[in-house]
């Protein structure tokens, strides 16, 4: 499974690991605004 958080990924990993899933930040992408995705597995 591949998300991707638009936002802060260690937030997001921390409420994957609340919720009993498990989830590495992989990567990240930076998008055309010059903002940056943090994608997790």
């Amino acid at each position: 499974v591949v998300c991707v958080a638009e936002q802060d990924g260690h937030a997001a990993v921390e409420l994957l690991h609340e919720l009993g899933e498990v989830a590495w930040p992989i990567g990240s992408i930076e998008t055309a605004s010059g903002g940056e995705r943090v994608v997790l597995r």
